[in-house]
């Protein structure tokens, strides 16, 4: 079963990855209406669904992520994602919590990444086309750079 929940994860990766291929800083700060979140406040959001995932799973107490820009958010997004798929890595979880992580927080995180690649189309930034069925997904990797936390 981490073998499956692990491929989703690598999926939201690279679903999340394609979503802001050709972000510019301006998108960061893109609202589509003035009571809509920021492609910055969701990726915000996002890092810290994957942080209460971590926290749940390692039975950790949970780090509040503070994103201040677009690249240090998406630095954030990539680290603690590699940090829960290396969990799954090296540990048994129960089936039951997975359920719970896919229920919870991993369902969540791929509804906001087609809200990023929506706010990409209409930024006038949209995806390229793709056959997902044949895409190569690759594993979850650690990021270039580690990101601590600024708690």
């Amino acid at each position: 079963m981490n073998t499956l929940t692990k491929h989703l994860l690598a999926t939201a990766d690279y679903r999340f990855t394609k979503a802001i291929q050709h972000s510019d800083s301006g998108f960061a700060l893109f609202r589509l209406s003035p009571d809509s979140h920021t492609p910055l406040e969701i990726v915000h959001h996002m890092v810290n669904l994957l942080s209460f995932a971590e926290s749940a799973l390692t039975e950790t107490d949970r780090i509040q992520w503070k994103t201040e820009s677009w690249n240090e958010g998406v630095d954030q997004f990539h680290t603690v994602l590699s940090n829960v798929s290396e969990f799954l890595d090296d540990n048994y979880v129960e089936e039951e919590m997975l359920q719970l992580m896919i229920q919870g927080p991993f369902t969540d995180l791929l509804s906001h990444i087609g809200q990023l690649a929506m706010l990409a189309r209409v930024y006038g930034k949209p995806i390229e086309r793709e056959n997902y069925l044949r895409s190569s997904v690759p594993p979850v990797k650690a990021p270039k750079r580690a990101f601590v936390s600024s708690n």
